[in-house]
């Protein structure tokens, strides 16, 4: 939960902001009314989130798919990746992180696309430990604790940042 609201505190935004990349503008264009900046009941915010990663990887997908394969100028999203067979889709995906992952969220001078690379950046963390505890991946929530150590600092959040500690 306290991941979930560091999130939310980190992206939410100012009422009436209209960056795209804001919670708070999100919020409103999907009516999403039980989320709240601050007190968001648990469910209602992870829902959030998980959906708002999940939309601007497509949407990152859409960008790049017709840029690297020729074939799908004309189709649509979904018809393009049916056509595809499962070596293609590896190499799509693989472009795609790699694509996210070539610019660095600290030297992008453009605002709105830094926000966008580091909110899919902290909410895969999120997205990854969640997963790690469902399956019991010990190696995997190794790698995230270390993330999230270095986040909860940032954000003063030192209690959690010690109790993290202790899962090393």
């Amino acid at each position: 939960m306290n991941f979930l609201k560091l999130l939310s505190h980190a992206y939410f935004g100012a009422e009436g902001e209209q960056s795209q990349t804001s919670l708070f503008y999100l919020r409103s264009v999907l009516a999403r009314r039980k989320v709240q900046p601050g007190r968001a009941d648990f469910f209602a915010l992870e829902e959030f989130i998980i959906h708002n990663f999940q939309a601007r990887v497509v949407a990152a997908l859409k960008v790049l798919i017709p840029s690297n394969l020729a074939s799908t100028r004309d189709k649509s999203l979904e018809q393009a990746l049916d056509e595809m067979t499962p070596v293609s889709f590896g190499r799509v995906v693989n472009a795609l992180y790699a694509q996210l992952r070539a610019t660095s969220a600290s030297k992008c001078e453009d605002e709105e696309y830094r926000n966008h690379l580091l909110f899919l950046e902290q909410t895969e963390t999120y997205i990854l430990l969640k997963y790690a505890i469902k399956f019991g991946d010990i190696g995997l929530i190794s790698r995230t604790v270390d993330r999230c150590c270095i986040y909860f600092a940032g954000t003063n959040q030192f209690k959690y940042s010690f109790e993290t500690l202790y899962f090393k």
